[in-house]
């Protein structure tokens, strides 16, 4: 599975119920146009997202991005050391 299919999936599991538009809204930016115009490996892709999210407080938003991107070639050391 592709890191796309995986974070949409893990959003879909929180939000398809209680907020479809959110998850529609979610879906098209930040794995449709943005991912597009990003020229980086997926694991650079994800460790740049965990930080970004950290940085601006996103700490839920990170909780449901960690397993994802460990599940495609993030190890945990790389995302401790983004702690």
């Amino acid at each position: 599975m592709s890191i796309k299919k995986d974070a949409q999936t893990a959003h879909a599991n929180l939000l398809e119920k209680t907020d479809p538009e959110a998850l529609e809204r979610i879906n098209h930016f930040a794995f449709d146009e943005v991912q597009a115009d990003v020229d980086l490996q997926d694991r650079t892709k994800m460790l740049s997202t965990l930080a970004y999210l950290l940085g601006m407080q996103g700490v839920d938003e990170y909780k449901v991005m960690l397993p994802v991107a460990l599940d495609n070639g993030v190890s945990p050391v790389e995302a401790k050391e983004v702690l």
